[in-house]
């Protein structure tokens, strides 16, 4: 910092250098990302991003902030008390991003109405809240999700399932568990109380939360002791497999045809995951997600080195409706953030070889030499960091060593001169003269010997 700079920030009422430092630093909740660190985010999202395409899934992008009015349409109890709010100039209440589907939703709805279904979008966008911060959960933070719309099809649920499998295990996760609920069983159960949908999203958002004795309490204050002990007997499934549960749900649901109709469902999905994903699923019918426009299925993923989930998801077929589309839907999305915790997640793509160029003479012909030769070799792979600091030959050396670069490509007036290029081996000291022209053929394959 400047001292312009410090006497600005002198100037409001901050007189030690503690508080200067306190006073710049990064806002509690948000983050600076290193190169190596950045590097893993991106290869997360790289790695995720080309599974949807494979997939059909296209990118889009939404705006960071929103009306208040939009996403308060069924953002769910928990996160409308975390949301970055504020009134913009034009005096309108905004909030920053706190989810995507919502967004993503009404973009559908309003411009992809041409589309022939279904429509398969991505996105990778941050999103804000103002959680506690602690691991794995900052105010800031990274979603890459993906979004099915137009299909009531048990097979578009099993498909997003299977990608949000399929996008681990692209970035090296292999060990994993997945729970899985259907939230339409619990609100075909609460409709039997006759409890409104805006009850039943607070209901719901306690189960997400863990707040289960309050759940109760404010169940039992409906006077419906029935659905209370069907409550009871649901939360008895908690990781529990098809198997074990199936004899508790038909006998608690044998009264609630329609949820029942919903169970069946989840049957199809267990056949499904017996294959991709034996001994790493397991159901729990008394869970809950915080979002309101859940419908249908729901999950999250886990993997065993964190307690939080690292990614979440489900049906939610009537959140188009609110945008003058009837359509149905299924999405689910991953923390970038969470993931880049995962010891399991490990760099895998083949990374260019680091190559220093160091000009002894530096004159206008040297220098316009040498970024000729970079233009050379753009295209191999091969990354090309010319040395700007002032020095000798050996000291110039000694930053490639600690730099890890494998080799360095030397030039003087004498290479400018003859058109050739000196490649120096770092690991053994080797060096090399080539060509111009032959520079693309040859250096690569001299530095990998």
């Amino acid at each position: 910092m400047d001292a312009f700079s410090y006497a600005n920030v002198y100037n409001r009422g901050i007189e030690t250098m503690s508080d200067i430092k306190k006073s710049i630093e990064p806002l509690r909740g948000f983050r600076e990302l290193t190169p190596g660190e950045y590097e893993k985010k991106k290869f997360i999202i790289e790695s995720i991003s080309e599974l949807f395409e494979k997939y059909g899934y296209r990118e889009v992008e939404t705006p960071t902030v929103e009306p208040l009015s939009l996403i308060e349409l069924k953002i769910g109890e928990e996160i409308r008390h975390r949301m970055f709010r504020f009134k913009d100039l034009g005096d309108r209440e905004v909030v920053l991003r706190p989810e995507g589907t919502i967004s993503i939703a009404r973009l559908v709805a309003n411009k992809m109405r041409n589309e022939p279904l279904p429509i398969r979008v991505s996105y990778v966008e941050n999103m804000f809240r103002y959680d506690e911060p602690q691991k794995g959960r900052y105010r800031e933070f990274t979603h890459i999700g993906f979004e099915h719309f137009g299909s009531k099809s048990i097979v578009s649920d099993i498909e997003v399932i299977n990608i949000a499998i399929e996008a681990l295990k692209n970035i090296g996760v292999k060990e994993f568990r997945i729970k899985l609920g259907n939230e339409a069983i619990l609100r075909k159960i609460l409709n039997r109380a006759n409890i409104e949908q805006k009850e039943q999203d607070l209901l719901l958002g306690m189960l997400d939360r863990g707040d289960n004795e309050e759940f109760f309490e404010r169940l039992s204050k409906k006077g419906e002791k029935i659905i209370v002990n069907v409550f009871r007997e649901l939360m008895k499934t908690k990781e529990s497999s098809i198997g074990e549960s199936e004899q508790i749900l038909r006998k608690i649901l044998a009264d609630f045809p329609d949820a029942l109709e919903e169970y069946e469902r989840v049957k199809a999905i267990e056949n499904f995951l017996e294959w991709k994903a034996k001994g790493k699923y397991y159901f729990d019918f008394g869970f809950a997600r915080g979002l309101e426009y859940y419908t249908g299925i729901i999950f999250e993923l886990y993997i065993p080195e964190l307690n939080i989930a690292v990614g979440g998801g489900g049906r939610y077929d009537s959140l188009c409706k609110l945008f003058g589309r009837d359509l149905p839907a299924v999405g689910f999305a991953l923390g970038v953030d969470r993931l880049m915790l995962s010891s399991q997640v490990k760099i895998t793509k083949q990374r260019s070889k680091k190559v220093g160029v160091i000009i002894l003479e530096e004159d206008e012909e040297t220098i316009k030499y040498a970024f000729q030769v970079i233009d050379q070799l753009k295209e191999a792979n091969i990354s090309l960091e010319i040395d700007t600091m002032e020095g000798a030959l050996s000291s110039k050396i000694e930053r490639a060593l600690r730099k890890n670069e494998e080799a360095i490509i030397i030039i003087g007036k004498k290479e400018q001169t003859e058109k050739q290029v000196s490649v120096k081996r770092l690991k053994d000291g080797i060096q090399k003269s080539f060509s111009y022209e032959e520079l693309k053929e040859k250096t690569l394959d001299f530095i990998g010997q």
